[in-house]
């Protein structure tokens, strides 16, 4: 009886743990492109392979730049699953 109570336990943590995770990854899936995307203008634009042309483009690339960092920290904060 106390195997079969065991297992039923497992057998329903399995099943939340599943939903839950169904959830929860594509959160963290679109965080993690965003944060490539975010890190990788950092980088090319550290390492100098951007070349910014034209008057007033630095003001233009930190505007992109500081748009990318909120919608991380937005995701961050905002921690409830999506809406479907």
């Amino acid at each position: 009886m106390l195997t079969i109570l065991a297992l039923l336990f497992i057998a329903s943590f399995a099943l939340g743990l599943q939903k839950a995770f169904k959830n929860i990854r594509p959160i963290f899936r679109e965080r993690g492109k965003i944060n490539a995307e975010r890190l990788g203008r950092l980088y090319e634009s550290l390492a100098g392979v951007r070349v910014v042309k034209g008057y007033h483009a630095e003001a233009a690339e930190a505007k992109v730049f500081a748009a990318a960092w909120r919608v991380c920290s937005t995701m961050s904060s905002n921690r409830s699953p999506p809406s479907r």
